[in-house]
């Protein structure tokens, strides 16, 4: 069943698990290149995402292309366009309680809540779309992808 608690469970802790691990990869590999040094704090904290210096808008950058390749694995693990809504908002959720959490503090800064306002809204839009184009694809589209 598409709706079993297990199965939503397992779902979401994979797609967060896929959230940091893939934010972590782009922020190593980021940190190795450009040559900073690599911090957690990076993918954990909110007080290191900022619009005025080059590494807040590096890794602000860096966040949205997560949220772009993570549309991909809500259209892969999830695959339904009425729960990518869901599963974006409690994405944005859980790290919003993660980043509390390790930060000791509750994020205050612009900077960081437009970021995950747009990231949401990217996640949530394009997630429904790709997931109802995958829906859709074999019935509606049927000879026209090939």
């Amino acid at each position: 069943n598409a709706f079993s608690p297990q199965k939503l469970f397992f779902q979401i802790v994979l797609l967060q698990s896929l959230y940091y691990i893939i934010a972590t990869v782009l922020f190593f590999f980021t940190a190795s290149v450009s040559g900073y040094e690599f911090s957690f704090s990076w993918v954990f904290s909110w007080e290191i995402i900022s619009f005025v210096n080059t590494l807040g808008l590096t890794l602000s950058c860096l966040w949205l292309l997560d949220t772009l390749l993570c549309v991909l694995m809500i259209t892969l693990i999830v695959g339904r366009s009425k729960l990518a809504w869901d599963f974006a908002l409690t994405l944005h959720l859980i790290n919003l309680i993660v980043v509390w959490l390790y930060s000791s503090s509750f994020p205050n800064t612009f900077s960081w809540w437009f970021l995950q306002f747009v990231n949401c809204l990217i996640l949530v839009f394009l997630g429904t779309m790709t997931s109802r184009w995958r829906e859709l694809k074999d019935s509606f589209f049927d000879g026209m992808v090939d």
